[in-house]
């Protein structure tokens, strides 16, 4: 069973970690960190835990965010053409064997969560966002910047499989 605390869930303007204030800008995504093991404990995540890939795709951006590695992918699973469905894993320490162009298999193991000793407030966790994106929209032009650093994105234009 998986355990959410505010601040944790998609548009929540809420700290989860360090003063519990606001945040600058809703979380855009959901932090997967405790749960409930089947003895009734609750646990959280730690580095040894493995990141699947939810989906096929392709590995399309890879980039060094402020806790981790986060990698994007953009899934073949599409019923309407018009659109791209872009996956994102984020603060973890990826598979060193991934690159950007990598064909993705459901269930592929993408990497671990990433410890994160730069904010020792934060612990150990998996920041995953799933957004849609109108085909029409250059790929180049989407912001990466938002969660990573500018100095060190890899992606490749998106193709389909």
């Amino acid at each position: 069973e998986w355990l959410f605390l505010p601040g944790m869930l998609f548009g929540s303007s809420a700290k989860w970690w360090g003063d519990f204030k606001e945040r600058k800008t809703a979380h855009e995504g959901v932090d997967i960190v405790y749960f409930r093991d089947t003895a009734g404990r609750m646990r959280q995540l730690d580095t040894q835990m493995k990141i699947p890939s939810m989906a096929k795709g392709v590995l399309c951006n890879t980039c060094d965010d402020f806790l981790g590695q986060t990698l994007v992918i953009e899934t073949c699973e599409e019923s309407d053409s018009s659109w791209r469905t872009l996956m994102v894993y984020a603060h973890i320490k990826a598979d060193p064997s991934l690159s950007a162009g990598d064909i993705i298999q459901p269930m592929q193991i993408l990497g671990h969560v990433h410890e994160t000793v730069k904010n020792p407030q934060l612990p150990p966790h998996l920041h995953f966002s799933c957004f849609s994106v109108p085909r029409d929209i250059p790929f180049r032009e989407l912001n990466w910047t938002l969660f990573c650093n500018a100095k060190k994105i890899v992606m490749i234009p998106p193709f389909s499989i």
